[in-house]
């Protein structure tokens, strides 16, 4: 019994075909190395290329509402009204009416009732800019102006499209979800023959917690990183004058030029972005513009809006956002890219006394 077990075993031996000369055996054995490899590469692999930096983009929201809505508005939350269309909170929803301006001068002259001013001064560092608070500034401008936190309605209006493009976007970057415009001014409302109140009216400072869309805001350093690359398109929508370099925009402002490679989209203001009554044009009107400076919306390449201070570029921006086209702002524009500002109080030249306007170093051209 014991020599047959063992001579099976020996012949069972002598069979078996050694497991590294199986083509089978080490083809899978092959592929099972590789798929180890592969695993351990491509968890090693940065997240990008430090040397590329990718270019921020953003999509904010945007609802562009007509002189009736907001009266319709109006009577929901305050009257015995129907509700908007497009509008699916009840009457208890918090809704805030912004009528926005530098100062209050246009507000105390009458406005939309109850509405409140807030004051595009109130998110800005001052003399002798228009240059945005950081962050905290901004949050603290808010809390003062009264601004409720999601879920929240914001309308604003102005007499001037850029100042409510402005607090659009000042509000829509802090993370404001339902924030809307209304197209047209107060003079559009007055000539319907709607209600005209002269109260005052303010709101008490809230505890309102932004929650910051870093996309949609950039600065000097990030701009730097790409404007010469083909990972943006920067789009100037200043005046043509500032565009080529005969005008610096205001007497204020000493350097005159633009940011390299920067495409023009037209200047963002009344009569171009709108009409002479301040209306928004179809968003297709400014789609040719930009189509006809070379700025293709269709690109892999976001457009970065800028042009002076940021009024203009979130004009531009806004008209982005309808077109659902992901886009950014450089806020502080021309001013800060062209120029150093160095505070010092012995200075007393002008056109900015107590500021010297130093060239900040940066690419200009021409």
């Amino acid at each position: 019994m014991d020599e047959k077990l063992s001579l099976n075993n020996n012949a069972a031996n002598v069979n078996r075909t050694p497991w590294w000369k199986d083509i089978k055996s080490v083809t899978i054995a092959v592929l099972v190395v590789v798929a180890l490899v592969l695993v351990i590469v491509i968890a090693t692999l940065p997240d990008g290329d430090d040397d590329e930096p990718k270019a921020a983009k953003a999509k904010l929201r945007v609802k562009v509402v007509s002189v009736d809505w907001v009266k319709s508005l109006v009577d929901w939350k305050y009257a015995d009204g129907e509700r908007p269309d497009d509008y699916p909170y009840p009457r208890t929803h918090e809704a805030i009416i912004y009528e926005t301006a530098r100062g209050n001068s246009s507000y105390l002259a009458g406005h939309i009732p109850h509405s409140v001013h807030s004051d595009a001064d109130d998110y800005e560092v001052g003399y002798p800019t228009n240059f945005l608070k950081d962050n905290a500034g901004l949050e603290m401008a808010a809390r003062r102006n009264g601004l409720c936190n999601n879920p929240c309605t914001v309308v604003i209006y102005a007499d001037n499209p850029v100042y409510a493009s402005r607090l659009w976007y000042i509000l829509s970057y802090m993370g404001v979800k339902d924030v809307r415009v209304m197209n047209g001014t107060f003079s559009a409302w007055a000539e319907k023959v709607y209600p005209v109140s002269m109260n005052v009216l303010t709101l008490n400072e809230t505890r309102f917690k932004a929650n910051f869309v870093k996309e949609a805001r950039m600065n000097a350093e990030d701009v730097q990183k790409v404007y010469s690359t083909n990972e943006v398109q920067m789009v100037d929508v200043r005046s043509t004058e500032e565009y080529e370099g005969t005008s610096s925009g205001s007497p204020n402002l000493v350097e005159k030029g633009r940011i390299p490679y920067a495409l023009w989209g037209t200047q963002a203001n009344k009569g171009s972005y709108t009409d002479n009554n301040s209306m928004l044009h179809p968003p297709s009107t400014i789609l040719g513009y930009w189509r006809a400076g070379n700025i293709n919306v269709n690109s892999t390449a976001p457009p970065y809006f800028y042009c002076a201070s940021g009024y203009r570029a979130s004009l531009a921006l806004l008209y982005a956002s309808l077109m659902d086209v992901p886009a950014s702002v450089y806020p502080d524009g021309w001013w800060d890219w062209s120029t150093t500002w160095v505070h010092n109080a012995t200075y007393d030249e002008p056109p900015t006394p107590g500021w010297e306007q130093l060239p900040s170093g940066r690419d200009i051209y021409p």
